[in-house]
């Protein structure tokens, strides 16, 4: 069987993650991964790979000569969030405007239409994919199922069809299921920095 591989990345400001805003106390408006994000793009450019960069409106503000030479390279780039907090409490309204507003400013800003989506802190359920497809999304990478994940939220994939371990369709809608292993811990998550 041939083997697949998925290559993201979240473009966020360390500034803006909300489990360190509100542990740590950190919360400026450096802008601090820039680097990294290049570093990242760099490497993936020298082999060829393409990849999908899920921005925040803060990284569109702070990057956005860096983000049009990603787009232009040929990799794509997928709404993170508006504002970079967990969804699992939003209403669909709330959740519904800061989809539109990013595809908004993606679009008035790079001129393309967003299909993907990644939920801050992976907070995707059920009624919020649903959200989703309403809003025009055509897929998302966010059903991590951590049990141990406080922010975030169970996406049941049984009403899905599995294409692989990490592909999973439902009427042309489609699920990434972002990556855990098995370790003599029990399942951890391989994403996301606060893991």
């Amino acid at each position: 069987m041939k083997k697949v591989a998925f290559f993201t990345m979240d473009v966020e400001a360390l500034s803006e993650t909300s489990c360190i805003q509100e542990n740590i106390g950190y919360n400026n408006n450096v802008c601090d991964v820039r680097n990294g994000m290049i570093d990242y793009f760099n490497l993936l450019q020298k082999y060829g790979v393409p990849a999908t960069f899920f921005v925040t409106a803060k990284s569109i503000s702070c990057w956005q000569r860096e983000l049009s030479d990603i787009i232009k390279n040929g990799n794509e780039i997928a709404i993170h969030s508006l504002i970079h907090e967990s969804v699992v409490e939003y209403s669909c309204k709330v959740f519904s405007d800061a989809i539109e507003q990013m595809k908004k400013q993606i679009n008035d800003c790079f001129q393309i239409t967003p299909i993907g989506y990644r939920a801050p802190c992976f907070g995707i359920g059920n009624h919020t994919i649903n959200w989703l497809e309403s809003c025009g999304i055509k897929y998302d990478s966010s059903a991590l199922n951590y049990k141990k994940a406080s922010r975030s939220n169970y996406l049941n994939l049984d009403n899905f069809r599995k294409i692989n371990d990490v592909v999973y369709e439902r009427n042309g809608f489609f699920e990434f299921k972002p990556s855990v292993v098995n370790t003599f811990f029990g399942e951890i998550p391989v994403c996301g920095g606060a893991y």
